[in-house]
């Protein structure tokens, strides 16, 4: 037997001790649980920044193409992942993070875009940054804008019209008016039940004095109509000579409204423009807000360019024409101006899954889901 004290002391040495087959069990399933947690992150915020992400609607403006409720599954990759402009911020927080800003904007980097599969195409339901966005005065870096969900339906280089509600780009009708939503006055004595409503697919409406204001499409008001107790359907819509302060570029020389507007040259990149009065008014908050310039001003009608008298401008980016598919209930391209390329997050390709709102009429199984639009491709 060993009587030797500095043996028994480093015996009865807690920190000496050996570790017991138990801990070193515990230790490694605690370290493959963080490499597990740590590389799920890492995957995920991959896959969000270059592959896909998930978006809410939360307005009607898409109506009837996507309802309020639809989670949307939005592919990065047709028009290419954008790098981080903003680098330094919280993961899978957009602009807040508990009333705080999510990003520290003191970094603030070059963006460039990664190939993608495809160009911004006619006709795709993009989801992009919201060019003017601000809150009490203060602009957020571009990929920290509000996101929104319009269709393209003029790309650069294009050329939109608007005539009667009917979409003309390069001077050949685009739109559907038997797919579009409008608002209609529906003049009726008899209240109207929310079942009646349901059954013809209408869920955006309201009562008013002597009848609603339904927002729906032609053939949804046609069979509205056939009511006994339907005395007329009226098309809410704007001539041409009534001019809306409120349209792009807000300027008494351009009297255009929402049902009647342009034409209207969507700029390419590349593209060179005489700097006109008239085409000032038109592009200089464009040049202005998204080229990228630094000491621009317009003084006396000339747009002046590190103090130089620019006469001639060429475009560094292209630009898009977003419109609502609700064509009356639809804060789009007509009211804010036009989206540049930089601005551009991803197309929407399907409905992952949809839940109503609670004040809806539900019809469906369970209250508030939507099956039937359970990964819903897109049109």
């Amino acid at each position: 037997m060993n009587n030797d004290p500095s043996h028994f002391a480093s015996m009865t040495d807690g920190a000496s001790l050996p570790t017991t087959p138990r801990r070193k069990r515990r230790r490694a399933v605690l370290r493959d649980w963080l490499r597990l947690l740590f590389l799920t992150l890492f995957l995920l915020l991959l896959t969000n920044w270059l592959l896909f992400k998930m978006f809410s609607i939360p307005t009607p403006s898409m109506e009837n193409t996507l309802l309020v409720g639809d989670f949307l599954i939005v592919s990065k990759l047709h028009y290419g992942a954008r790098t981080p402009h903003t680098p330094l911020r919280v993961p899978f927080v957009h602009q807040k993070f508990f009333g705080w800003p999510s990003y520290y904007e003191g970094i603030q980097l070059p963006s460039w875009r990664l190939p993608g599969l495809t160009g911004v195409r006619r006709g795709d339901v993009v989801v992009f940054n919201f060019p003017p966005d601000e809150e009490n005065g203060k602009h957020y870096p571009p990929d920290l804008k509000t996101h929104y969900i319009k269709r393209c339906v003029a790309i650069a280089g294009d050329t939109l019209e608007i005539k009667a509600m009917r979409l003309y780009v390069n001077q050949v009708i685009q739109n559907d008016a038997q797919t579009l939503q409008h608002r209609y006055r529906i003049h009726t004595e008899h209240i109207i039940e929310p079942a009646t409503f349901a059954a013809l697919g209408i869920v955006n409406y309201e009562a008013q004095q002597g009848g609603y204001t339904v927002y729906a499409t032609g053939p949804q008001v046609d069979k509205l109509a056939q009511l006994s107790f339907v005395r007329e359907a009226t098309l809410d819509k704007k001539s041409a000579d009534q001019m809306d302060t409120d349209i792009y570029p807000s300027h008494p020389e351009f009297p255009w409204n929402s049902d009647n507007f342009g034409p209207l040259v969507i700029p390419k990149k590349g593209m060179t423009m005489q700097l006109t009065r008239r085409n000032l008014l038109l592009y200089a908050k464009l040049i202005m807000a998204y080229e990228g310039h630094t000491q621009i001003e317009v003084r006396n009608e000339r747009l002046y360019i590190q103090g130089q008298w620019v006469k001639r401008y060429t475009f560094k980016q292209d630009y898009f024409f977003m419109l609502g598919d609700n064509w009356h209930n639809s804060y789009d391209s007509r009211f804010w101006g036009l989206v540049p390329h930089d601005h551009i997050v991803g197309k929407a390709i399907t409905v992952c899954f949809s839940v109503a709102p609670q004040n809806s009429q539900s019809t469906f199984v369970l209250p508030h889901i939507r099956w039937n639009r359970f990964f819903k491709a897109i049109r």
